[in-house]
């Protein structure tokens, strides 16, 4: 007989002290957004249920809090917030939503920094009393999107005039430009699935608004949102937005609609969200009356690939501005590790640690000058210790030069990471006092490795490091990359997962596994999807085929899905594979060999330098580089032992489909 699931119950004391803390802060804005902030501190999953218990207070304070939940969360704590309005329904109170209070808008000013992509903008409104409500905003335009949000409340209008008067580099803006403004950083939070500030129940206002700015309004209005810059600035800031696929701002720096199309379409591929630009700058400025010839270079990383693009812009002045006029790819290289001059060949030292102390050690990093956030990782944030003559954005892309160390905290670690061992060693002194973390591990590794951790895209260090011994754990060819969300509305992601073309277990522990089949060739696999309570992972085989999945995934659940990060899974889809799953389904460890066997069949492959094991039967050449690859397996078998990695198909299989399929064909 099943066992009955206990259900979970939170102390009542603890429900009835959140109740009060929570019931004193609602009376202003600044006061909903402090009960916001210890909301969203409780554990995703226990939030709900907390929710519910607050139902028990019987205050109008709470009915009216669960309408903000609801604008703030929306799908992930709707239900649970209805059914507590229901309870304090059946106790005679209102649970009609409050009207938002009345307000005029009344100015708009946003700082002239656009072409660092960010913004500080302050919208000021004014109520009934003739004082103004000012909303400040943080607006970055990267996967931070709207990154901060505050209020102030009842401020007086000749207060408000005096601080603008002190501030000469912000531009008044007008409603629609503001709108603008918040739309264009709202995407990104959209795109790169990150949640935005907190008091969405406030500034969603403007998000439910349509702009109404058109093209050119939105060129002329970043124009005004920049300085002058000469042209070693401009391409050099060009290439800073090209990094964050800023667009939006691309489009204002180039001189008309003509040179816009051609150039977009050049940089198109490098815009695609799976390519990171690690470098790009220029080098070489040539200026004659209004016109400039500046060479430069761009580096990126295309699915593990170095690639090089040296270029040639062509700029125009019109008054005392620059503008892009045309861009020539004049060469395209493929960096690869025999390159002795690449500067991606060199090592550099990275210190892990376990945070202990967290109040402490931001308390040693304000002991630290010249610190500065560089950007949020999904569980932390990226610190960056910068030289005094570095002037950031200015002097275009580039990792490491100019910076003495970078520091990253992500979740329970944190992470030194700088050129030089002495910077480490200084850094380290610093933020290890009192106890505040515990090193746990040094490491030297390549740049490309290093820049892959501040990417963000990882859990811990320790599962991105795994990828310096992909060769040999995924000695096939075939290496599964997982990505990981928090999702808000189970129901609607599983029924996108229902309409793939998949199958899909029951698993142990109440999560579903669904495995999608290739359309071309119904029996390979083509991408895994473990769907939770509140959370769900989505693995393909590699960068660029994990990149098509999420997308196709995304699309239409872009609303209730949060990126948190990605990993490499070492043996791969069979890592589900466990003693009690074995007794569940018995067929599915066999299933999953066949379809994986047909993946790894029709695959390009680096060992087989780009070809399929399909491909490669055919020739020569390509059985050579099979069997080459074969052997290579057997050698790693041992290592892949010693690493605690199974085996789930053994060699002997891998060489049998080849030549069952062989037979087949012939």
């Amino acid at each position: 007989m099943r066992e009955k699931k206990k259900k979970r119950i939170l102390p009542r004391s603890l429900i009835k002290g959140l109740s009060e803390d929570i019931k004193s802060l609602v009376k202003t804005n600044e006061g909903l957004l402090l009960a916001l902030e210890i909301i969203d501190e409780i554990p995703p999953e226990l939030r709900a249920l907390v929710v519910d218990g607050l139902s028990s207070s019987g205050s109008q304070e709470m009915a009216d809090f669960f309408h903000v939940l609801i604008a703030e969360y929306g799908k992930e704590l709707e239900s649970v917030c209805h059914r507590g309005l229901e309870k304090l329904q059946m106790k005679g109170l209102d649970i009609i939503a409050p009207a938002p209070p009345a307000g005029r808008f009344f100015q708009a000013y946003v700082t002239r920094t656009r072409h660092t992509g960010q913004v500080t903008l302050d919208v000021a409104w004014e109520n009934d009393e003739g004082l103004l409500d000012v909303e400040c905003f943080f607006l970055s335009y990267n996967a931070d999107g709207i990154h901060g949000f505050f209020v102030i409340s009842e401020m007086p209008i000749s207060e408000y005039e005096a601080d603008r008067r002190m501030l000469p580099d912000m531009v008044r803006i007008d409603y629609n430009e503001a709108c603008f403004m918040i739309h264009d950083a709202h995407a990104y939070n959209v795109n790169y699935l990150t949640r935005a500030a907190l008091g969405k129940f406030i500034y969603g206002k403007y998000l439910a608004k349509d702009h109404e700015l058109g093209a050119g309004e939105q060129i002329e209005l970043m124009r005004r949102l920049t300085p002058e810059l000469d042209s070693r600035e401009l391409v050099n800031t060009f290439f800073y937005a090209q990094r964050y696929k800023d667009r939006t701002f691309i489009n204002s720096i180039i001189v008309d609609v003509h040179s816009r199309q051609a150039i977009l379409g050049q940089i198109d591929g490098i815009l695609r969200p799976e390519n990171m630009m690690v470098e790009g700058r220029a080098i070489e400025v040539k200026i004659f009356k209004n016109h400039s010839t500046v060479m430069a270079y761009g580096i990126h990383v295309e699915e593990g690939d170095l690639i090089r693009y040296d270029s040639t812009f062509h700029l125009h002045r019109r008054g005392a501005r620059w503008f892009i006029d045309a861009l020539h790819i004049d060469n395209i290289t493929a960096m690869n590790d025999g390159i002795k001059e690449s500067p991606f060949e060199d090592k550099i030292y990275c210190f892990v640690y376990e945070i202990l102390d967290l109040d402490c050690l931001f308390e040693n990093l304000e002991d630290i000058d010249d610190i500065r956030e560089v950007g949020e990782l999904p569980f932390g944030v990226h610190l960056r210790i910068n030289q005094p003559e570095n002037s950031g954005h200015r002097q275009g892309i580039f990792f490491l030069s100019d910076i003495l160390s970078d520091v990253v905290i992500n979740g329970e670690e944190m992470v030194i990471i700088a050129r030089e061992m002495e910077n480490v060693i200084e850094i380290d002194a610093i933020l290890r006092q009192e106890g505040a973390a515990g090193l746990l591990s040094r490491h030297e590794v390549d740049i490309i490795t290093a820049y892959t951790y501040l990417s963000g895209q990882y859990l811990s260090f320790d599962n991105m490091l795994r990828q310096e011994n992909q060769e040999l754990l995924f000695e096939d060819g075939l290496r599964l990359v997982t990505a990981r969300y928090a999702i808000k509305d189970k129901e609607r992601v599983k029924a996108k997962l229902n309409r793939l073309n998949s199958y899909s277990y029951q698993f142990p522990g109440d999560f579903e596994v669904f495995y999608e089949c290739e359309e071309r060739y119904p029996k390979a696999l083509r991408a895994e999807y473990v769907l939770g309570n509140n959370w769900v992972t989505v693995s393909a085989f590699g960068d660029n085929e994990l990149s098509r999945v999420r997308e196709r995934f995304e699309s239409g659940l872009r609303d209730c899905l949060e990126f948190e990060g990605t990993q490499i899974k070492c043996e791969g889809i069979f890592e589900i594979i466990t003693a009690d799953v074995r007794k569940q389904h018995p067929d599915l460890e066999n299933r999953l060999k066949r379809a994986y066997l047909e993946k790894w069949f029709r695959s390009n492959l680096k060992p087989l330098r780009g070809m399929t094991p399909r491909e490669a039967a055919k020739s020569v050449e390509g059985k050579r580089l099979l069997w080459s690859m074969f052997k290579d397996m057997r050698r790693n078998e041992k290592f892949r032992k010693n690493m605690g990695v199974r085996s789930v198909i053994d060699l002997k299989q891998y060489m049998q489909k080849v030549e069952i399929e062989k037979e087949i064909r012939s």
